[in-house]
């Protein structure tokens, strides 16, 4: 298997803007979460939820949209890891907003051609 810059960048450039968001989330609800904490949140509920698709695929086969339902467990999950000094509502809303920050970006940079 080649390594391919366009992969790397499939994922890092969600991750960065979607870290941003959350930083800027966290903010209104007024948690003040460090840049290297949002990126650690971002990379990694958008790296394994897809290294753990191609383990698992054979159970999502039959879940409708099993693929976007692992990655947002996958942000829940890493948000209540690294956020644990808010409320647990404000992690959801958090990690809610990341994850659809990410799906945006990940539908939408392709069509405009920066991936």
């Amino acid at each position: 298997m080649v390594f391919d810059i366009y992969i790397l960048l499939n994922w890092l450039i969600p991750s960065i803007l979607a870290a941003i968001g959350i930083m800027l989330s966290s903010n209104i609800i007024e948690h003040n979460l460090e840049f290297k904490h949002a990126i650690m949140i971002a990379l990694a509920a958008n790296i394994i939820p897809s290294i753990a698709f191609m383990f698992l695929s054979s159970y999502f086969r039959g879940i409708l949209f099993g693929f976007v339902l692992l990655d947002l467990l996958c942000w829940i999950a890493l948000t209540f890891l690294i956020m644990s000094d808010i409320e647990v509502i404000d992690r959801i809303k958090i990690a809610i907003l990341g994850f659809g920050i990410t799906q945006v970006l990940l539908y939408i940079l392709p069509l405009v051609g920066l991936i």
